[in-house]
């Protein structure tokens, strides 16, 4: 997965200073001492932030559609996890499955709403 997300591209994290004493050259295990205090504010703990640009003018499929973000008011299956935007409240957490956003036609009135994979 480190590959996969290009972890060598993100210029976070925490630097360590790592000493290794070997008493004779062939004892030397595979272990490391860390501080708790920093293995408590986040030591070896990352982060990565996925971004995706949605232009709904590519979704359009006739030149007259007028497609705007939103939910249609009341709509149970995704005012619990969308604004009325149609996207995620700030800072929240998605798990496959859940609405990713939503827009609408304004000219049908029909709403289109994509999950998250």
């Amino acid at each position: 997965m480190y590959d996969y997300y290009g972890m060598d591209s993100y210029p976070v994290g925490t630097n360590s200073i790592v000493a290794v004493i070997s008493y004779s050259g062939y004892d030397m295990e595979d272990a490391m001492i860390v501080n708790k205090s920093s293995w408590q504010r986040g030591f070896a703990y990352g982060s990565v932030i996925k971004v995706e640009s949605i232009d709904l003018s590519l979704k359009a499929s006739r030149a007259g559609d007028n497609l705007v973000f939103g939910i249609r008011p009341g709509d149970p299956n995704v005012t619990e996890k969308l604004d009325a935007d149609g996207l995620p409240f700030v800072g929240s957490i998605l798990q496959p499955g859940d609405p990713f956003y939503s827009y609408m036609n304004l000219n049908t009135g029909e709403t289109f709403t994509v999950y998250y994979t």
